[in-house]
């Protein structure tokens, strides 16, 4: 049994480069059988370019629709069905006669009036079934069982069972909420028990259920918690709103696999196949060879040129990378001087969730020479494609260094290495790890994923640069600031910056943040929380640089720095202008209100949660880092004496919440001290190739 979904979208179709991934038909489904039976389940837009498939391979013959119900979306493609047409095809027609015959309902469409010919006109052998819900009929090898839904006017459900597994479509239908005990809700329960794949109704977001409650629809989320209780293997969720684009769906889809960690479940897209076994289904449109198209390139530059920051910008190529490659783990090297620097990794194995966040900051290297299987590639600016690099052809120059597998126990395998080039410029060098087939075993990279990192190395190259550019703008302006600031040092920018970017994500981890949020908002805060105390360029030096303590009118000087370094961000032209705005005014407030927001400013002092949550997160990274540093005044403060004042602080300075979370991720922080020193010895790098 082979399942297509030809059509996904509900209520009408749409077209736009914003639907080109998911796509844009309406619901249409084939189940093709092992003997050559051919099931149509609905026949809304999707339905044309099943025929024209069908039509371009020269099939002839028989098949049988089954329309769940005849809302306009259900059946609006029917009559470009080319099938209908040809006087060889045979073709039967079953549907639900709630409100009248199925045959009558098509001949309301096809009367001369709303198409040209009436349904009596068209050549095909057309026969019509009437059902009224819980038939079941035999196509084929194929058992078809049929199941009332609640949906206005009446709809049914459909289940396959063939080749040992079953399928089940439930059209449209609005699944109740746990207690309401709806009896057409609780007969579907009963149907669907076991299924191996469920296609169902989820065309409204959790969040936006109640305001369309009795539309007759479901929420994505309501299907989730019946797998376990019902034993159903895996979860498609269809009939998608028109309103909602690829990146919509894609959040969605992030979101629901975050909040159900251990459920298979899946966004359905136009050509979405189902062959043989559930194993076989593609996991996202992203990983799918239909869709390597125009749609994806854009899709994909789009979703990566929203992030500014050069960390978030790499997270974001590895993610695409990995995607579109079905790579199970991968790291990207910059260029800095002689050597190729790890700059990020993704290792769904071995780092899932947050797990990889503290291997992020350790200050590994690679020469650029070609004894690496990355620095060979960096050298010959060639792409390299090893399908098992414990097995290298005789005569390479570079060779597998396994330190890394032997030391966490990871096998690394398959690799597709791609130097990121501006021309001859060479920018970074993109490993992907262990490419997976559909069964998730490791197998060599394909041509598809080769193809498609030839489009994205276009699109990493031009988002490097530009993050690389911003960051680069931004320490420009701390260079300045530490002509005047001997304290602040490029060192402890980035230093406070990266621990409030990880502070933030383990924070929203905790809120139940989209992934998708939770990235861009990351992408924000690591950038402004490096330009917290950029307003000391406006303090007098006497102030500024004075050795030992302030008087009381020099710290009503001192404390104007954050007035200023408002002032700098008043034009917002950038959308990380309006954050450091915010932190560098408010970086300074206290969770009691005995914090200041600079001398005479206009800004009032706030307290607890008034406080914006970037000025509260900024604070604690500051004043971590300020203890644990050495300034021209002391020496840095012992792990342990720091860690104390941050707890005695907690709830009077700090947000306690905030500290909390701080301090169960404290290896991550001191991997960022670690990370970001002055005269910090190089380390060559011991990782894959």
């Amino acid at each position: 049994m082979e399942i297509t979904v030809w059509g996904s979208r509900g209520s009408a179709p749409v077209s736009s480069a914003d639907s080109s991934i998911y796509g844009g038909n309406t619901t249409c489904v084939e189940v093709l059988g092992g003997d050559g039976a051919r099931l149509i389940i609905d026949a809304g837009t999707g339905i044309r370019n099943l025929g024209e498939k069908l039509r371009q391979k020269g099939e002839k013959g028989r098949c049988t629709i089954l329309f769940t119900h005849t809302h306009w979306d259900h059946i609006q493609g029917f009559s470009f069905f080319k099938q209908l047409y040809y006087p060889d095809w045979e073709i039967n027609i079953k549907g639900p006669a709630w409100t009248m015959p199925i045959n009558l309902s098509l001949e309301y469409m096809l009367n001369g009036i709303h198409f040209p010919l009436h349904l009596s006109e068209i050549p095909s052998k057309v026969s019509f079934t009437d059902l009224h819900g819980g038939e079941s009929f035999q196509l084929g090898d194929m058992l078809v069982e049929t199941c009332p839904t609640r949906h206005p006017g009446g709809g049914i459900a459909c289940k396959v069972s063939a080749d040992g597994w079953s399928f089940v479509f439930t059209g449209d239908h609005e699944h109740h909420a746990p207690g309401e005990n709806d009896p057409l809700c609780l007969e579907l329960e009963r149907f669907i028990r076991g299924v191996d794949v469920l296609l169902a109704d989820g065309q409204y977001l959790s969040e936006e259920y109640q305001a369309y409650k009795g539309w007759g629809h479901s929420s994505q989320a309501i299907w989730l918690p019946l797998c376990g209780s019902l034993n159903i293997k895996r979860v498609i969720l269809t009939h998608h709103d028109p309103r909602r684009n690829d990146r919509s769906l894609r959040e969605a889809h992030e979101g629901l696999k975050e909040q159900f960690k251990n459920l298979n479940v899946d966004m359905a897209f136009d050509g979405l196949q189902i062959k043989d076994n559930i194993s076989q289904i593609s996991h996202s449109p992203f990983h799918d060879a239909h869709y390597f198209n125009v749609g994806w390139v854009h899709e994909v530059n789009k979703y990566i040129s929203q992030f500014s920051d050069i960390d978030m910008i790499n997270d974001a190529i590895l993610e695409e990378a990995r995607g579109a490659s079905r790579a199970e783990a991968g790291t990207l090297y910059l260029v800095e001087g002689d050597d190729l620097v790890f700059a990020y990794t993704q290792n769904d194995k071995l780092f899932p969730g947050s797990a990889g966040i503290k291997h992020l900051y350790h200050n590994l290297r690679i020469p650029i020479n070609p004894d690496s299987i990355a620095g060979y590639a960096a050298v010959s600016k060639q792409n390299l494609l090893l399908d098992d690099v414990r097995s290298l052809p005789p005569g390479m120059p570079f060779t597998f260094n396994d330190s890394w597998d032997r030391q966490s126990g990871y096998n690394t395998v398959s690799m597709l290495v791609m130097p990121l080039l501006r021309g001859d410029k060479l920018l970074g060098v993109l490993q992907l790890i262990n490419a997976l087939d559909y069964r998730n075993n490791y197998a060599p990279f394909n041509l598809e994923a080769q193809n498609r990192m030839k489009y994205l190395n276009e699109i990493a190259v031009n988002a490097l640069e530009r993050g690389i550019m911003a960051r680069e703008l931004i320490v420009r302006m701390l260079r300045l600031s530490q002509l005047r600031d001997p304290m602040e040092t490029s060192d402890h920018v980035h230093r406070v910056g990266a621990m409030a970017a990880e502070l933030y994500h383990y924070w929203a981890e905790r809120q139940n943040e989209s992934p998708y949020k939770l990235k861009l908002m990351k992408d924000r805060i690591r950038l402004a929380a490096m330009l917290h105390d950029i307003g000391k360029v406006g303090i007098p030096d006497d102030i500024l640089k004075k050795p030992g303590r302030l008087t009381s009118e020099e710290r009503v000087v001192m404390e104007h720095h954050c007035y200023l370094g408002a002032m700098v961000f008043s034009n917002i032209t950038w959308d990380v202008d309006d954050m450091a705005k915010i932190i560098a005014q408010h970086h300074h407030q206290k969770w009691d209100g005995s914090g200041y927001t600079g001398h005479d400013s206009a800004v009032p002092t706030l307290a607890r949660d008034a406080i914006p949550l970037c000025a509260r997160i900024t604070a604690i990274a500051d004043v971590y880092d300020a203890l644990r540093s050495r300034r021209c005044y002391k020496e840095p403060m012992s792990f342990a004496m720091s860690v104390a004042i941050m707890q005695k602080d907690a709830g009077s300075h700090f947000d306690p919440e905030l500290v909390t979370i701080f301090l169960e991720n404290i290896g991550v922080m001191e991997a960022i001290l670690e990370r970001f020193q002055n005269h910090e010895d190089e380390i060559i790098m011991k990782y894959p190739g």
